[in-house]
């Protein structure tokens, strides 16, 4: 993981407090980056402005199945330019949103 990454969760959890403690995921090759007592999180820090955010089918599918077996949500945290866009993906897919996942 990134040092980028990291900075990123830290500052989360300042604006968030209620979401501390957000704990580094425990395994090296998780597909989710940080863990806290609701959410499991996925940080992307973006180089480059896309004009939709990009998030892969398969780290929907993958966390969406983490989360739902530790009964918690899965967060998709984005930012670009010191920006952060946060995204609750398990609320997005119970209202059948369209991700318009393209191969």
């Amino acid at each position: 993981m990134k040092e980028k990454e990291r900075k990123i969760a830290l500052r989360f959890g300042e604006l968030y407090p209620q979401l501390c403690p957000i704990n580094e995921a425990e395994d090296t090759y998780s597909p989710f980056d940080f863990e806290c007592g609701l959410y499991i999180i996925e940080i992307k820090a973006r180089d480059t402005d896309y004009p939709d955010w990009v998030i892969e089918q398969i780290k929907v599918t993958k966390n969406s199945q983490i989360a739902k077996e530790k009964g918690k949500d899965f967060l998709y945290l984005t930012e670009f330019g010191g920006i952060g866009y946060v995204y609750n993906i398990t609320k997005l897919l119970a209202k059948d949103y369209d991700f318009r996942w393209q191969v």
